[in-house]
């Protein structure tokens, strides 16, 4: 009986501590552990307080600490009492073998410290051969799984990332992700419920798939795209035990077909289902004056692969690279929204000018058939500038003289005389005009640099205080990770990186797909180890954000994310 006892005392260390009724301890199940075992740990009080734990870094945190609290009622000879008990529980993982000492833990109750006894855990062996189980077990597998095997080049594919399992619990420890080639890669954001786990039967044997994530895939070539597999680490339990598992996941060979031929012209590798809208701004306008055309694509496709849409312009209209605007969603029915083109065209010559049909083709593979879209023709009347009211009127349908050099148009004159009256050389008119046009022109020129000036110095300050922004962000995260907020905590940190590399690298956080972030990344010569790492890190956050990372490497992610940051801003260039 007194050894019985002695045991009990040994696992529960239980200590009564200064104060008649508070009673503060720790306990776990045993004190020998073998080092793929899980230890629950708990500090159990029978008065609730403020609670600071000892250090446990020599433990992996699976989950805690979790507080709970249970109350018992007694009835003695008519008598009611209450008695409410107070936990604070810890899962862990032993990281490696030999003896540890968890320190005290204190709680403060009614302005009093108190303190449990500091426990020792011997930690052993791993009863498994390995420290790692390879997936020749049936018990848990994971799977690359695509939607289509065959599809055009062009088309788009969803990517399931998925885990089968047959044990009670399975959690994300570590994953490797490799950077697949020969396709554009974008995350589907899953619902505020996550991806749905369903039940499914494997040779025989009934599993719980569950979907960590999702991607939609686009080949930019014909051919065979091979995708290659994953690995990843999982932390299972079952009724009686916990166990690691080390798991790969199959490839994936998808057929490219090329795109059929009778390519109209000008296409330039749209595939999908799309509408255009297109806008001139103006009907009259002077010479050197701008003019803005927009073309509006919208539907569902890869819009990334559209860089660019020609313009039908006439002779004597200069354009510029467009501005570029994107509202653009991914899901398992591929891309869709619009992507907007804003033109600035310069006409130089004064004249009645028509513009367009501007056209844009693309590939259906739903009909599989090429589609050509047309937009209605825009009159533009071109009037004199300053310093061109002397040039003739350009008409598009005039006579024309082909030079050795160069065309000359016959103006069309309307016939009409002027008298001396009209002739204003000499006159106050005529002096006020000359000096109020350059005037004008040089007070255009100081507003317009002043404004770029200050366009430029707001973006040069995002980029110079870029690491600053960052800093401030992953403070907060800091805060929430001390909080015990774990889903704030990567949200937080997910911001902060994303803030960054908007800021540093002057991207709209809409277009920080993985493969713009390489681009960009690579452009500014960061180097492919430090380009990596972030976007592994990125993914990480994405991953938590929506519980399938397990918890315990908070502190890990955010000292990478505060040293990653600090070797970008010294190598980005």
């Amino acid at each position: 009986m007194n050894r019985v006892l002695l045991f009990l005392l040994l696992i529960t260390k239980m200590v009564a501590v200064n104060g008649q009724d508070v009673q503060f301890y720790v306990k776990t199940a045993k004190t020998n552990y073998s080092i793929d075992e899980n230890i629950q740990l708990q500090f159990i009080s029978n008065s609730d307080g403020r609670i600071s734990f000892p250090d446990l870094s020599s433990f992996k945190i699976i989950a805690g600490p979790n507080r709970g609290s249970f109350s018992s009622y007694s009835n003695i000879n008519g008598v009611v009492s209450q008695s409410t008990t107070y936990t604070w529980t810890y899962f862990l993982l032993p990281t490696k073998e030999g003896e540890f000492t968890i320190g005290s833990a204190k709680i403060v109750i009614g302005g009093k410290e108190y303190k449990s006894d500091p426990i020792k855990l011997k930690i052993g062996k791993a009863k498994d051969p390995g420290f790692y189980q390879e997936t020749g077990r049936k018990n848990i597998f994971t799977s690359l799984r695509v939607s289509r095997n065959k599809v055009y080049e062009g088309e788009h594919v969803v990517v399931s990332y998925t885990i089968s399992n047959r044990l009670l619990r399975a959690s994300i420890e570590d994953y490797e992700f490799p950077n697949q080639t020969g396709c554009w890669m974008q995350n589907i954001e899953p619902g505020q419920q996550g991806w749905p786990s369903y039940a499914e039967n494997t040779d025989g044997l009934d599993y719980q798939v569950t979907i960590f994530k999702k991607e939609i895939l686009y080949p930019n070539s014909f051919g065979t795209l091979k995708l290659k597999p994953y690995k990843m680490k999982i932390l299972g339990q079952d009724r009686f035990t916990t166990q690691r598992f080390e798991l790969t996941s199959n490839a994936s060979n998808i057929e490219v077909m090329p795109l059929p031929a009778g390519k109209p012209e000008g296409f330039e590798g749209a595939v999908g289902n799309f509408k255009m809208d297109v806008q001139v701004n103006k009907s009259e306008l002077k010479t050197n004056d701008g003019l803005d055309i927009t073309i509006k694509i919208s539907g569902n496709g890869n819009f990334m692969f559209i860089d660019n849409i020609p313009l039908n312009l006439p002779d004597g209209f200069e354009n510029y690279e467009p501005e570029i605007k994107e509202k653009i969603s991914y899901s398992e029915s591929g891309t869709s929204g619009s992507k907007e083109f804003k033109y600035l065209t310069i006409p130089r010559k004064k004249g009645k000018y028509t513009i367009g049909p501007i056209r844009f083709s693309y590939f259906d593979p739903s009909d599989n058939k090429y589609h050509t879209l047309n937009s209605e023709t825009f009159s533009v009347n071109v009037l004199p500038g300053e310093g061109n009211q002397n040039e003739p009127m350009l008409d598009q349908n005039s006579a024309v003289e082909i030079l050795d050099t160069d065309i000359r148009h016959y103006p069309s004159y309307s016939g009409d005389t002027f008298s001396k009256d009209d002739i204003i050389f000499g006159s106050i008119s005529f002096y006020g005009l000359t000096f109020l046009g350059p005037l004008a022109f040089f007070v255009l020129i100081f507003v317009r640099k002043k404004s770029q000036k200050s366009e430029e110095e707001i973006a040069a300050g995002k980029m110079k205080k870029a690491s600053k922004f960052a800093s401030q962000q992953l403070k907060e995260a800091r805060k929430k990770l001390d909080e015990k907020n774990v889903s704030q905590f990567y949200e937080e940190t997910w911001k902060a990186l994303n803030g960054y590399l908007s800021n540093k690298l002057q991207l709209e956080v809409s277009g920080m797909s993985r493969e713009n972030i390489r681009k960009s990344l690579s452009e500014r010569q960061a180097g492919e180890l430090y380009t990596e790492e972030f976007i592994q890190l990125l993914e990480s956050c994405e991953m938590a954000r929506f519980g399938m990372l397990v918890s315990g490497k908070e502190f890990e992610i955010y000292e990478r994310a505060l040293s990653l940051i600090d070797h970008l801003e010294n190598a980005i260039k």
